[in-house]
């Protein structure tokens, strides 16, 4: 018993160190992909990779300890972060993923993003309507 306590501890706080999204959603076009970090502090940061070279990184200000999905929007290169705790924010490759897009097209997305990855509907806040 001794011994078992020392491992379960182990096996559940590195269960808990990373990530919960460990892949890199790729763009449609194949040209992007991303990947998704945490800093010191518990926020997500995205590192946008072009054709495999990191060519920016985010600080989305979004909590790791909320839900939260990341996906390319359909029909164009732009990121979409869904998080529970900030809601929807987008960046397109047009703006060198600089600033931060709006618009109901996106939150739809990122709520489209959320379903998928959780299996249900998100609670709707201000911020997305």
């Amino acid at each position: 018993m001794k011994k078992i306590l020392p491992i379960t501890f182990a096996i559940f706080m590195y269960g808990c160190s990373g990530v919960e999204q460990p892949m890199e959603p790729i763009s449609k076009d194949g040209r992007y992909s991303v990947a998704t970090y945490k800093t010191e502090n518990g926020i997500i940061l995205l590192t946008i990779k072009e054709n495999g070279g990191k060519i920016q990184s985010i600080n989305t200000g979004a909590s790791v300890y909320q839900k939260f999905a990341v996906g390319w929007f359909k029909e164009e290169a732009t990121l979409v972060l869904y998080s529970s705790d900030i809601g929807v924010l987008a960046w397109s490759a047009k703006s060198n993923f600089k600033s931060e897009l709006g618009g109901a097209k996106y939150t739809t997305y990122g709520n489209e993003l959320y379903e998928a990855k959780y299996g249900k509907k998100h609670l709707t806040s201000e911020r997305d309507q």
